[in-house]
């Protein structure tokens, strides 16, 4: 369900080319000095109010409203308490009693974790007596508007993304003609966002496709060194492999001199550039060197795991499984979902049954486990897909087609193959005349950068900052929390009028929102160190106390952060003397697992939702955990002699974490995206 605002956009009766802006509230302070010290630049944009239902029908009547009645009914809505509201934020009475024309009706993106907010936009004349004006608001014309929006300079006054959206949004800033039934969002100006459903994390569904394609060229910059030159650029096309083709008609639409960037190597992040690289050979790749070496070893991985399943398939043939398990065979199921969930794996809740139905099937082909212990294993964790709405994983094993060849699933290109530019950081972009410059941003992964867009001084944070909440490290990707903390400072040395997250809405508060992680962070490693002066000694007793509320399927992916502010605080030397760091470290893998698969079964048991399948659950645990302990014994090598090389590029699947769990605002625990 959608919300509904109000944008009314009040003009001078006294000069037709002037309208009225409000200052926007700011967000409340810290409370502290070293975070209230830093102050966001003034924020102006139209008078607003949320709408809300009216029992029956509103008196007040707008002027051209029937157009947009297919979509909106404007007399379900109490404009008279609307317009009251305005009335208190401009300082003008009796707005009621004024004659409304309808403007525009802006359907906003599903960006996520919350519902989407439509605003409709009125307009209409009055006058504001500045002597009994007590609230901030000024007059502004289209000429100054226009010089204020294209002008940006570091903690210049702002306009707000009503003014881009409701009244600026149709004129000719880009040569990007949007194909027909795209919903997007322009803001700040020249910047189009595109949510993009992609295989990330919940709260959220979607990756944010940045497209930048200036229509005005400015002059004076062709002699300049830039990394790159081009007429368009993208950023992070994530988007799942079914929308493939609506990116790709993205693409075309642009200019063929295309720039593409990546911030970083996650699957959310990059899972479209095979449809990139397929409609625009031509484009250039810009991206740093670990996050390409990552790419990279993450399609091998999948060629070496395509091959060994189906000769491991031909395996289980021979030893009579096949008639078990019918006209389907394993490696059609494994292979399809290799596929299915792209290059780079991740260590979250959906691709944990993976992991563990790659132990249980190669042990179960050589040595103990039958397939039915192997169906088992896969309906543990699909109950928790099933409770979680994991979508696009079919986990029937007797309804998938069965395997043919490796040629027939390795068809699809998911690396770069046409090679790319490394960025370091400091390098500088030019995009049809506008300039972007390039920022080293490590903490999230060790090849994680950003972008200032210096045109609008906004900056494109990557998974640095997410819409709600804060997104987790990734520990096994060169996450480090000392960097983190660097990267944050760096961010608001820099001072951007706006963030621009890959997932979520845009921030129009940047510095406040900047410290407010800073706060975060430091009151999560408070807990953490209360928790072991406390006698936690081990990363699921310090998971388990801090997340002692949380649902425990979340408990998984929290644990990169845990490990990631201990470590921080050893580098610190806050640690107790007791608390020994190598051995907190031996806690990390199966240790963890065990306990969290157990802690995770018992919650289940317990739970009335989950009373049918306590048997299944209890049997299924015991064979996960019976799994994952045989195969880290070694007895996959037994199966896999002949791939010496296959431990070690099977490392990848567990050394990507690209879900986690941090506070919002206001202390709700969020699960983000990494």
């Amino acid at each position: 369900m959608s919300i509904y605002k109000l944008a009314v956009i009040i003009k001078n009766p006294l000069n037709k080319e002037e309208f009225l802006l409000v200052k926007q509230i700011r967000p409340r302070k810290f409370g502290i000095e070293e975070y209230d010290s830093y102050i966001d630049s003034d924020l102006w944009d139209f008078p607003s109010v949320q709408l809300s239902i009216l029992q029956g029908e509103s008196e007040i009547q707008v002027e051209g409203a029937e157009s947009c009645s297919a979509k909106l009914d404007l007399k379900k809505f109490d404009l008279d308490l609307a317009l009251n509201q305005v009335s208190e934020q401009v300082g003008i009475e009796k707005l009621v009693e004024g004659q409304w024309k309808f403007w525009k009706f802006v359907e906003e993106p599903e960006f996520g974790p919350g519902p989407p907010i439509q605003t409709v936009f009125i307009t209409g004349y009055y006058g504001v007596d500045d002597k009994s004006c007590d609230v901030a608001c000024q007059w502004m014309s289209w000429s100054n508007c226009s010089k204020w929006l294209s002008e940006v300079t570091q903690d210049s006054y702002r306009m707000g993304p009503l003014v881009v959206n409701g009244f600026l949004h149709d004129s000719k800033y880009s040569k990007w003609h949007v194909p027909r039934n795209l919903n997007y969002q322009e803001y700040p100006l020249g910047v189009r966002l595109v949510p993009m459903e992609s295989r990330t994390g919940k709260p959220f569904s979607t990756t944010n496709l940045l497209v930048i394609a200036p229509q005005i060229v400015a002059n004076g910059e062709s002699g300049k060194d830039f990394i790159a030159h081009g007429d368009a650029l993208i950023i992070d096309p994530g988007c799942k492999s079914r929308l493939h083709q609506q990116l790709a008609d993205i693409i075309a639409a642009l200019p063929r001199k295309l720039v593409v960037f990546v911030t970083h190597h996650h699957p959310d992040h990059v899972d479209g550039l095979s449809a990139i690289q397929k409609c625009n050979p031509d484009a250039i790749l810009l991206a740093h060197e670990n996050t390409m070496h990552r790419i990279g070893k993450g399609m091998k991985l999948m060629l070496i795991l395509c091959g060994l399943v189906l000769k491991c398939s031909l395996k289980t043939r021979r030893l009579g499984l096949s008639k078990i398990l019918g006209s389907t065979t394993l490696s059609a199921h494994l292979v399809n979902t290799v596929l299915e969930r792209g290059f780079c794996f991740s260590f979250t809740v959906s691709n944990i049954y993976i992991i563990l139905f790659v132990y249980a099937y190669l042990a179960g082909c050589k040595n103990v486990l039958t397939a039915i212990q192997v169906y088992l294993v896969v309906s543990c964790f699909k109950i928790i897909l099933e409770k979680y709405s994991v979508s696009g994983i079919d986990l029937d094993l007797f309804s998938l087609a069965p395997a043919t060849s490796v040629q027939s699933f390795t068809g699809v290109t998911y690396d770069w193959s046409l090679g790319y530019t490394s960025v370091a950081g400091g390098e500088e972009i030019n995009i049809g005349g506008q300039r972007l410059q390039v920022i080293f941003a490590p903490g999230h992964t060790d090849g994680h950068m950003a972008l200032l867009h210096i045109n609008t001084h906004s900056l494109i944070v990557g998974d640095h900052c997410v819409g709600q909440g804060s997104a987790v490290l990734d520990a096994f990707s060169g996450g480090n929390m000392g960097e983190y903390f660097n990267t944050t400072y760096k961010f608001l040395e820099l001072c951007p009028n706006t963030l621009i997250p890959m997932h979520g809405r845009v921030n129009l508060w940047p510095k406040h929102m900047l410290c407010r992680y800073l706060k975060n962070r430091r009151d999560r490693e408070s807990s953490i160190l209360s928790a072991i002066e406390n006698g936690s000694t081990t990363l699921f007793d310090i998971v388990s106390t801090i997340y002692k509320d949380v649902d425990r399927v979340l408990w998984f992916v929290a644990a990169s952060n845990v490990r990631l502010h201990v470590e921080h605080l050893a580098q610190q030397h806050k640690l107790p003397e007791g608390m020994s760091l190598t051995k907190f470290r031996r806690t990390f893998g199966l240790h963890f697992a065990i306990n969290w698969i157990w802690a995770y079964t018992c919650n289940c048991i317990s739970s009335k939702v989950m009373k049918i399948r306590r048997p299944k659950l209890i049997v299924s645990a015991v064979v996960a955990c019976f799994a994952a302990l045989y195969c880290s014994l070694g007895s996959l090598s037994m199966v896999t002699s002949g791939n010496s090389s296959f431990l070690e590029d099977f490392t990848p699947i567990q050394n990507s974490l690209a879900s986690g769990i941090e506070l919002s605002d206001y202390g709700s625990e969020t699960l983000v995206i990494g």
